[in-house]
């Protein structure tokens, strides 16, 4: 019984020291900001244990701002402590959470307390206070827009919509590949509530050097086809975009060694600042169709209607083929079917109807060609009748009716033994498919099969050949797999000495060549190294993304910032010219050199443990 107790306690306390302490905190990098600029929200939970399926604390809509984008990361920390001779070690796991956002607004609001559930716990934040400027964030070197080639439209009218990123050539300003998606889903998301909205750029995505107010600019613009479907007065609001500013970081030291040898990798670099520029609004008047005629079939906008049979005479039983052309500057679902008249002494045929689709710059043109069999059943002079067709002339804000034939036919006496065409076969075509029937016949004696084939000898020699089928796939297919992981791994073992082989010859050449020119070559060996050794495609992934990748192989994380500056560094050189950052080729090298010795060291190191 004097056990009794002690045990009890012991197991009231164990649920208590299994599980996790939680830590839930939201903090914000600025509380006072202008319209447009963005503003970085972190969420931040720290427990001791890895909590498993948390889920993003959600971010309830606000008039006040608007979410640019979202991301998350994950780290793990531990400590350890000697006391009393007795060695205690902590874990601390903390997950982040990133709300980029950026005000609509002038004035103060209040940031809403995020709620986090967890293991059948609520966490929840502390709301805070966030003030906006009147003055809007503006940056003279970049300039974000959308234009119209028309403000003023009827329903079903097609025009071009632009949208607009364009800098300076030597504005130190680098704009994320993934931004661009972002914005093109922005615009689908609003124009779409009252527009058909059409891609027109692809997948590429053009830059031109052109003139804005006078000044200098490279322009990337992507363009979209949209046609209202409603009327009224409608709008498309502004469209945020995030780019980087590339500011060059103060050193924290001087020294002859560091500075000569590394340069600005340790405590300078190329920092890039995330911002947010906002396009403007667009307006649209959508106006109704007027009241259209029997003819017209929903075409508005630009359009052509021909006509042409193939033949003038014709033997009467014999098909003649009448085919039609409609073009319009529009989509294939607003251009309509074209209606036949009432043709009385012909047999007309389902036509046989082909749609082409021709996307460019200018905006989308649909063509459909229709193809009729039509046959006369009798002779004499007779004529396919007017074809008339209808669009809606914006231009000239009025419907158009364009018309083809009528097209006059001489049908002539058909052959002695022509007769009207039937749906059925005759007796004879019954007769002449008897014929090629060939019935399947057996032979009168059947040959007597021995019961026991397993007395056979060819099958107790075939028998076990299935078994030994099986066995030799499994061993090649184990094979197979031997060989591509010893290819892998000797791909990840000379991943470092091809790179620093590359490095080496850079390097050799780099006094005669300039950063600029050096940049790319340096980014495309990194990346190859890292895709090699780590498996990692670093090619167009964020600095989340890559940070995530490389801390799952077990690298420090002091190492990160240190990496990225780096990538940053030629990303100024590549993109803005080199204007954020100096110094020269055979630096960038050895510091290309240092980083892969770095990432070498520290992927032995985890293997070795």
């Amino acid at each position: 019984m004097r056990y009794t107790l002690p045990l009890l306690l012991a197991v009231l306390c164990l649920p208590a020291s299994v599980r996790a302490n939680v830590q839930f905190s939201v903090s914000a990098d600025r509380t006072k900001a202008s319209p447009g600029e963005q503003i970085v929200v972190t969420a931040k939970v720290v427990s001791s244990k890895r909590l498993d399926n948390l889920q993003q604390p959600p971010l309830p809509g606000s008039e006040h701002f608007s979410v640019i984008r979202t991301s998350q990361n994950q780290n793990q920390s531990q400590s350890v402590q000697i006391i009393n001779g007795r060695m205690q070690r902590s874990i601390e796991i903390t997950y982040t959470f990133h709300y980029f956002i950026a005000p609509k607004k002038a004035g103060s609001f209040t940031f809403p307390s995020l709620t986090l559930s967890h293991d059948g716990k609520t966490y929840r934040s502390k709301p805070f206070t966030i003030t906006v400027a009147r003055e809007l964030v503006s940056n003279p070197d970049i300039l974000v827009r959308m234009y119209a080639g028309k403000r003023r439209l009827y329903v079903g009218e097609q025009t071009i919509l632009t949208f607009e990123v364009a800098h300076k050539p030597q504005a130190s300003i680098n704009l994320p590949d993934h931004e661009w998606m972002d914005a093109v889903r922005r615009i689908e998301e609003n124009a779409g509530k009252h527009f058909a909205v059409t891609r027109l750029f692809g997948n590429r995505l053009g830059r031109e050097q052109t003139r804005i107010d006078g000044e200098t600019y490279l322009a990337y613009r992507l363009r979209f086809s949209i046609i209202p479907v409603t009327s009224g007065n409608v709008n498309i609001a502004r469209i945020p975009y995030e780019y980087r500013e590339l500011r060059q970081q103060s050193r924290r030291r001087v020294d002859p060694f560091f500075d000569g040898f590394f340069g600005d990798f340790f405590g300078g670099g190329v920092q890039a600042i995330p911002k947010t520029a906002q396009s403007n609004a667009l307006s649209f008047e959508c106006r109704s169709l007027p009241p259209a005629p029997s003819t017209f079939t929903g075409t508005v906008g630009s359009a052509r209607f021909r006509a042409q049979v193939n033949r003038n005479e014709v033997p009467a039983g014999e098909a003649v083929t009448l085919k039609l052309e409609l073009r319009g500057q529009t989509r294939p679902g607003n251009l309509g079917d074209i209606k036949l008249p009432e043709l009385n002494g012909f047999e007309v045929f389902t036509p046989e109807v082909h749609t082409y689709v021709d996307t460019a710059e200018t905006g989308i043109s649909t063509r459909k060609t229709y193809k009729y069999l039509v046959i006369p059943q009798q002779k004499g002079e007779t004529s396919i009748p007017e074809i008339a067709w209808s669009y809606f002339d914006p231009s000239s804000n009025s419907y158009q009716t364009v018309s083809a034939g009528p097209f006059p036919l001489k049908v002539t006496k058909g052959a002695e033994d022509s007769r009207p065409q039937a749906r059925y076969l005759t007796r004879e075509e019954i007769r002449e498919v008897g014929r090629d029937i060939r019935y399947i016949k057996t032979p009168s004696t059947v040959t007597a099969r021995t019961p026991a084939p397993h007395r056979n000898p060819l099958f107790i020699i075939l028998f076990p050949l299935p078994l030994f089928l099986a066995v030799f796939s499994t061993l090649y297919k184990f094979q197979m797999t031997r060989r591509a992981e010893n290819r892998a791994q000797s791909v990840r073992n000379r991943a470092a000495r091809r790179a620093i082989g590359d490095l080496g010859r850079i390097s050799n050449k780099s006094s005669q060549q300039k950063p600029d020119a050096v940049a790319g070559q340096l980014a495309g060996i990194m990346n190859t190294y890292i895709a090699n050794r780590f498996g990692i495609a670093a090619t167009g992934a964020t600095r989340e993304e890559l940070s995530h990748a490389l801390a799952r192989h077990g690298l420090p994380e002091t190492f990160f910032d240190s990496f990225h500056a780096f990538n940053e560094r030629l990303d100024a050189y590549r993109f803005g010219g080199g204007a954020a950052g100096q110094g020269s080729a055979e630096e960038l090298a050895r510091q290309a050199h240092h980083i892969v010795e770095e990432l070498e060291r520290a992927a032995k190191g985890r293997k070795a443990k």
